[in-house]
């Protein structure tokens, strides 16, 4: 009892409150003491200040006594080819990637910071998104994002290599995209150069949008914050391509209907106003119920680009198209259609949205053709059942009136022998050949994606089997027969899916280039084979192996005897292990 009088609750930083949710000790008699404590300090720090300071604390409260088994810090294991670094993740960090002191922040914000690293062992820069996780709301936030942007495979769309983790602090390693976000593309034709934005080059843009858009719907995730500061040019390029980013307020459809909630609420309208003049029954009953119950989801995105159901609670996928086709409206004209600065707020953006049509005279949009019209007014009815999908734009005859042939030129039967290939190669090769073409960066890869987009017809981000079998008619190369197209597919996805993503597709085209290129080869299969070897061994063993292909699902379908299969089938010297020898020999 004098221990617990005696007891004073020490100070802990609030931003550690949401992943240490219920922090205490626990006395000599075992009575738990919770404690929380209001924030005495509002000093702004620097990302540095900010990651060693969240390290101290969460080592100093990981050591505390009596500190409970269920709250400890929040653990995200996740990684690309192998589990990220948990305890010594600010020293693994700081090993394989090399931070700048100035110059390099990209941006800062309530979420933390983006700064310009570079990889070690590659030379190659990256983006280190740093972010302090303060409540469990943000943890869920931040999980959501990387679970979404490891599933995603599209040239479109961000790419994320890898995540580190130190106390409540979460870094991920993401693409580094230089040329500035939509927006201000947008600011600098439409306010400084004071001229229109060519219908050509919209075209270009919105192509790239709505393909990464119905690759994300395809697999039942909407994005729900698109808009043009979330959409980024990957160079300063003029031609360059655009990233869509920020999957923090992504979701899949099925976790948003779970989250839904019913509500009561009083009925509208002409009925509403009938029910409200019908005499009530003797009962007490109305003969019409002036309530009604709806079902409410969570509303999510920015005000300015929500669409008319969004505002209501009660949306799907094609919330993303209304948004595509304000920014669609923005790219033509240079204003906002329901937004005009200095006169409205949130509140009566929504109001606009819900009640008005945004103006389609030349006078706003210029001297468009009919179909961008045309499809600009489908991408904004406000009714979600009437309005065009993601896929469904991309086959409008706005697309169509200028196909892009531009990269037919880039199909050689070569590519269809890289597909072919594929299948007969070890497992392990194919993982490491999935994982260079994620390291690798695009000016490298840019002849290759360029064929991937020729492939893919339907604009979806996926070569299907009759994008395949089209591409050999179109170079002349011979129909394998269907057994062996069947076959094909199977090794890129076993799931039976018929459809090779990004990714595989790059992986397979790689191998011939990590043949005969001795510039590629030599340092990036050193730095796989060392992501492989996860025990730091200098040789790969068979439970390394395994823990690396099953770690992002590379191999994951793999029985204990085939990885045993393939480090039999690699190891030449038969000690069980794969060395630097025996896998480069492999991979050739």
């Amino acid at each position: 009892q004098q221990q617990q009088q005696q007891y004073q609750a020490p100070y802990i930083d609030p931003r550690l409150y949401g992943a240490y949710a219920q922090m205490g000790v626990r006395d000599a008699a075992g009575v738990w003491h919770e404690h929380r404590r209001p924030a005495t300090t509002n000093r702004l720090l620097t990302p540095e200040q900010e990651r060693e300071r969240a390290e101290r604390r969460a080592n100093s409260l990981d050591q505390r006594n009596g500190a409970r088994p269920d709250t400890a810090p929040l653990r995200i294991k996740e990684h690309l080819l192998y589990p990220d670094y948990d305890d010594k993740g600010r020293k693994q960090l700081d090993k394989h990637y090399e931070f700048f002191r100035t110059g390099n922040q990209l941006g800062k914000g309530s979420f933390g910071s983006v700064e310009v690293v570079r990889h070690r062992a590659t030379g190659r820069w990256r983006a280190c998104k740093t972010i302090a996780i303060g409540a469990p709301e943000e943890f869920e936030l931040v999980k959501t994002e990387i679970e979404l942007l490891k599933k995603l495979d599209h040239p479109n769309i961000m790419r994320m290599y890898e995540t580190y983790h130190v106390g409540c602090t979460v870094f991920l390693i993401i693409e580094l995209c230089e040329g500035g976000p939509l927006f201000d593309k947008i600011v600098e034709y439409h306010q400084h150069k004071r001229q229109f934005i060519t219908e050509q080059q919209v075209q270009q843009w919105m192509r790239q949008i709505l393909s990464a858009t119905s690759y994300c719907h395809q697999r039942r995730i909407c994005h729900r914050d698109l808009k043009p500061e979330n959409i980024l040019f990957r160079t300063k390029d003029e031609n360059s391509d655009l990233k869509v980013i920020d999957f923090g307020l992504s979701s899949t459809l099925s976790r948003i209907q779970m989250s839904a909630k019913e509500v009561k609420e009083v009925r509208k309208g002409t009925l509403g106003t009938l029910a409200r003049l019908l005499p009530t029954l003797p009962s007490g009953k109305h003969l019409i119920p002036w309530h009604v119950r709806r079902v409410k989801m969570q509303r999510a995105g920015t005000p300015h680009y929500m669409s008319p159901e969004m505002i209501r609670g009660q949306y799907d996928e094609k919330c993303d198209c209304f948004s595509i086709g304000i920014i669609f409206y923005q790219l033509l004209s240079g204003k906002h259609p329901f937004y005009n600065p200095g006169i409205d707020n949130e509140e009566t953006v929504k109001a606009r949205i819900l009640n008005e049509e945004p103006l389609m005279t030349p006078d706003a949009l210029g001297s468009v053709s009919l179909q961008a019209k045309d499809l600009l007014k489908r991408l904004l009815d406000k009714n979600h059942r009437r309005r065009i999908s993601a896929c469904q734009a991309l086959s409008h005859d706005w697309f169509r009136l200028s196909a892009n042939h531009v990269h037919l030129s880039k199909l050689t039967p070569s590519v269809f022998e890289g597909l072919r290939d594929y299948q007969h190669h070890n497992k392990i090769k194919q993982a490491v050949l999935n994982y260079l073409a994620k390291e690798l960066d695009e000016r490298v890869i840019e002849d290759l994606r360029k064929k991937f987009k020729a492939l893919d017809k339907g604009g979806d981000g996926t070569i299907s089997l009759e994008d395949v079998k089209t591409g050999m008619r179109l170079v002349g190369y011979p129909l394998p027969p269907s057994s062996e197209l069947s076959r094909i597919f199977e090794s890129f996805d076993p799931t039976g899916s018929n459809r090779i993503g990004y990714n595989d597709f790059l992986s397979a085209l790689l191998a011939k280039r990590i043949k005969y290129e001795d510039a590629v080869r030599e340092q990036q299969l050193r730095a796989a084979f060392e992501r492989l070897d996860v025990h730091k061994e200098g040789r790969i063993s068979a439970a390394a192996l395994r823990e690396a292909l099953t770690s992002k699902g590379m191999g994951s379908h793999l029985t204990e005897e085939q990885v045993q299969q393939c480090i039999d089938e690699i190891d030449k010297n038969r000690d069980g292990y794969i060395d630097w020898d025996e896998f480069y020999a492999c991979m050739l």
